[in-house]
């Protein structure tokens, strides 16, 4: 007797695509999102610091408030990295401005971070931001409305 091979339903086909389709992006969505290599870490510290003036935001700029990770602190890789916006009152952000610039070369990153989470008027987050150990500064920047520009550096250790 031979054993006969019964074709799977529309629908069970259908449920197991969906499962693969989901378990495949749920295993990437936890991946941690690398913002720096260590290449460009090395590379950014044997850079001379560049000779650009003390930014000084024009009146009435946005507010770009950290939330993660502490400044000025050390903290581990992978680790969570979360900012807001405020912006004055009467005008917005306008989060297509948004930039990221790495260290003393300013690496540009913006597109690691916008590739992987929404920056909104609010601001965004990296649940999971990895980073080789050593001491890191990114300076990030963005508009509101009327083109004003805002800067902030953040400096952290990853040990």
């Amino acid at each position: 007797m031979t054993a006969q091979i019964r074709p799977l339903p529309k629908l069970a086909w259908k449920l197991t695509a969906l499962w693969l389709v989901t378990a495949t992006t749920a295993s990437f969505a936890q991946e941690p999102l690398l913002l720096v290599t260590e290449a460009e870490m090395q590379a950014s510290l044997a850079a001379p610091e560049p000779l650009f003036p003390r930014f000084t935001p024009e009146p009435g700029a946005p507010r770009i408030l950290v939330d993660a990770p502490k400044v000025n602190t050390s903290v581990t890789s992978p680790t969570t990295l979360k900012l807001r916006f405020e912006p004055e009152s009467g005008t917005t952000i306008r989060p297509e401005t948004f930039k990221v610039k790495y260290g003393s070369l300013r690496i540009d990153i913006t597109a690691r971070i916008t590739g992987s989470t929404a920056v909104t008027e609010q601001g965004f987050a990296v649940d999971k931001a990895a980073l080789p150990k050593g001491r890191h500064t990114l300076v990030i920047a963005i508009e509101d409305g009327v083109g004003r520009l805002s800067e902030r550096q953040l400096q952290f250790e990853i040990l």
